[in-house]
């Protein structure tokens, strides 16, 4: 009912416009190849991802190749019972764990976001947790708890405290 994939670098999640080919079309072409969908099961589900990652990042996408796997997924996700960790190195030596929280914003048109202290109009909440696992000089290898997931905001959430993802 379900796949895990690890995602490469460099490779779409899903489709951002028409002409992008992604991991959707992969998992889609591969059950076409291995028969275990046809033309006429896929006009009544299209087996789909049920996480994204950013295409520059590197991951495991969470892949639902029937219904009742994307769905278990999906409950899964927004319940929250299905955790989503991630690591990276950043700027600054962090020793001790840390929650964060704050609202992001983001520029559709430039696909920028910014971390604001306070709520603003078209703002979300936020929620991201980290803990060190190796802090050396002025680098820290982290391993980030998405408690929301929204776009950009390891980065962004990152950044905005003086630990810019490396």
């Amino acid at each position: 009912h379900l796949l895990v994939v690890n995602k490469p670098a460099g490779v779409l999640s899903q489709k951002a416009k028409p002409s992008d080919s992604s991991l959707v079309e992969a998992l889609v072409d591969y059950l076409y190849r291995k028969k275990e969908v046809t033309p006429e099961s896929l006009a009544l589900y299209r087996p789909s991802v049920c996480n994204r990652l950013d295409r520059n990042t590197t991951g495991l996408l969470l892949m639902g190749k029937t219904l009742a796997g994307a769905q278990m997924l999906s409950e899964g996700l927004r319940e929250r019972t299905i955790h989503k960790f991630y690591r990276a190195i950043v700027s600054g030596n962090v020793t001790k764990p840390v929650h964060l929280s704050g609202w992001l914003i983001k520029d559709e048109h430039t696909n920028q976001v910014k971390i604001l202290t306070q709520e603003q109009k078209d703002a979300v909440r936020i929620e991201t947790s980290y803990t060190s696992v190796q802090a050396k000089g002025t680098c820290s290898l982290l391993e980030i708890c998405l408690i929301t997931g929204k776009t950009h905001q390891i980065r962004a959430h990152l950044a905005s405290v003086g630990h810019p993802v490396i």
